[in-house]
């Protein structure tokens, strides 16, 4: 039996089981021309800032998303006033794109400092098979997109009547509680119709997912201490237990990306020129608010009360070549992989900041408050 291919969430059908792909030795880059538009955002590391393109957006009828699964360091070409950038991200099934966008594209600020920007994408002649997902346009203009959130059928009935979620303490491993933050957990995937499909979204039925550190070059292994045993690569990271039958019910929302928290990273290096960041649980998707608060919706299911949104203010990118790396986003504990997100300030955009300001290029700046970890959820 061969197995069919799902370009939309990166994985294929074995059987009535999903098959999620890791396609970092198998990019595919072209070069058709689209144009979309890119939300973006800048954040400063300890040595070193980047930009991170949090969704791509085709300029389709209906408006269509892709969510980035990898993406290289960006690309800044300045002339004059003008500045352009340039990142190379990779998609659903081994498919690589990249946006070009410069200052002159930019349209408007997101609450949390991220920007929309429009954009030229180059990539695959039928890169629509590889959407994730569909959206529709604000009245006031702003792409927004449609997620799901999975849960038992008497949740659901809650949900529904209340017209609120009461947010999760849980941090995305699901094994300790946030201090300062709950969420409320989405995804694009319409279904979790099997067990790959929970792992995808940091649960699984075993109540452990397996991530593999990178192989890095010689020089670097000699820091390693012994002899090197390849199931010391190997992290069993402890996750939220769960199976499909709790998660049989879903629903829909057509809402600002602008509401979501980041994502956080692990960077991968092979050790001589290629760098490349890794979203991890790309297809999961969380809005924080206080831990006291719900979140209440409309009965359209397009509103959010933005008053309960809060934004934080950094991301973890853990470092693929330790197993301590490898589990630093899942646990949000690690602050030391922090990385402070950036606002444009006195500049009009952060490519006219990331020119105008010295500081891009060190790391000074105090404040990097993560989410906070304490005990597990009462």
């Amino acid at each position: 039996m061969y197995p069919l291919l799902d370009r939309n969430f990166n994985r294929c059908w074995i059987g009535s089981m999903h098959h999620y792909l890791d396609n970092t030795e198998t990019r595919s880059i072209e070069d058709a021309s689209f144009r979309g538009y890119v939300k973006c955002r800048l954040v400063l590391a300890e040595d070193f800032s980047f930009m991170i393109p949090d969704l791509i957006f085709l300029e389709t009828t209906p408006l269509t998303w892709i969510q980035p699964l990898h993406f290289f360091p960006h690309f800044f070409i300045k002339d004059h006033a003008r500045i352009a950038c340039r990142i190379w991200i990779d998609i659903s099934c081994g498919q690589t794109v990249s946006v070009m966008f410069s200052n002159h594209d930019f349209l408007f600020e997101y609450a949390d400092g991220a920007e929309l920007y429009k954009c030229i994408i180059s990539g695959p002649p039928s890169i629509k098979q590889f959407i994730t997902g569909v959206g529709a346009w604000s009245s006031d203009q702003k792409p927004m997109i449609q997620l799901f959130h999975h849960t038992a059928p008497e949740n659901l009935r809650a949900i529904k009547e209340s017209h609120t979620f009461k947010p999760s303490r849980w941090n995305i491993q699901g094994t300790a509680s946030l201090e300062r933050t709950s969420c409320v957990y989405l995804t694009c995937l319409p279904r979790l119709d099997c067990p790959e499909c929970l792992c995808a979204v940091a649960m699984s039925s075993k109540g452990y997912i397996e991530l593999r550190r990178d192989a890095c070059p010689p020089s670097a292994r000699k820091s390693r201490s012994g002899e090197h045993n390849e199931a010391d690569d190997v992290l069993r990271l402890s996750v939220y237990r769960e199976n499909t039958r709790d998660r049989t019910e879903s629903i829909d929302f057509i809402l600002d990306p602008g509401l979501l928290a980041p994502n956080h990273l692990v960077r991968h290096f092979d050790g001589e020129k290629q760098i490349w960041y890794e979203v991890i649980s790309a297809f999961t998707y969380r809005i924080a608010v206080p831990p006291t608060k719900s979140l209440a919706f409309d009965p359209d299911n397009t509103t959010i009360d933005l008053d309960s949104v809060l934004h934080p203010n950094s991301v973890i990118i853990g470092d693929a070549w330790t197993i301590e790396g490898l589990a630093a986003p899942f646990s949000e504990e690690n602050t030391a992989c922090g990385a402070l997100i950036q606002r444009s300030g006195d500049c009009r955009t952060l490519l006219d900041s990331w020119y105008a300001r010295e500081e891009f290029r060190r790391f000074e700046q105090p404040g990097f408050d993560p989410f906070g970890i304490r005990g597990t959820p009462d």
